[in-house]
């Protein structure tokens, strides 16, 4: 691989082998790791972790999106453990830059030194990866996990994937878009004492072309 740009953000371009070579490899170790599949709209996405009791932590929040079906899944998104230079071929302590991208025409993977990640993105596969050396917490709270993956499978399915509540009646709904803290939950309960269908109150996947909401 060699550098284009050595400036804050040093980009990369990989030839189309190489980065095929690191995500077989990403898939290859992972193909065994505990996890579960949720339903994203009308698709469905497994969700990968390093041990079963992460899984636990992580599907007490998805549980409501949780389904059984967990063969031939329209995406998989894995978060696992791992150290950065036995993947990409830098040194995690030089100063020349924060931030490495490495893209090819199937994919891109990205290094953040601070904090020490990986974010990998295989677009022919719809498989994303997160490798971490520190707290799974800091990047995808268990509250609310994995933003920026389900942003990206949204983009490649006609979705938006929106920080928005969301409540119905008589099959109309009403979405409820607003910054964190500012009662969007709330409302969203609230109306439920009224009789309207709860959505969501905090996050929901809106369907492009057909204008429906997802939990």
């Amino acid at each position: 691989m060699r550098e284009i740009k050595p400036l804050g953000r040093i980009r990369i371009r990989a030839d189309e082998e190489e980065v095929e070579r690191f995500f077989s490899r990403l898939d290859r170790e992972a193909e065994n790791l505990p996890g579960f599949s949720i339903r994203f709209g009308h698709h469905v996405l497994l969700l990968r972790f390093p041990d079963e009791e992460t899984v636990r932590k992580y599907r007490v929040f998805l549980d409501l999106v949780c389904t059984g079906q967990e063969k031939d899944p329209d995406g998989i998104i894995t978060i696992r453990k791992g150290e950065i230079r036995d993947y990409l071929n830098i040194d995690p302590s030089s100063e020349k830059a924060a931030c490495w991208e490495y893209t090819g025409e199937s994919g891109s993977i990205r290094y953040l030194k601070w904090p020490d990640r990986i974010t990998a993105s295989h677009t022919r596969s719809n498989q994303q990866t997160i490798l971490m050396s520190g707290p799974f917490e800091e990047y995808a709270p268990p509250q609310a996990p994995f933003h920026w993956e389900f942003h990206q499978f949204s983009m490649l399915h006609r979705y938006a994937f929106l920080h928005s509540g969301a409540v119905g009646l008589n099959g109309e709904g009403v979405l409820i878009s607003s910054v964190g803290g500012s009662g969007k939950s709330t409302t969203a309960l609230s109306c439920l004492l009224d009789g309207f269908d709860f959505v969501s109150d905090d996050y929901l996947i809106l369907d492009s072309e057909s204008s429906s909401a997802y939990p």
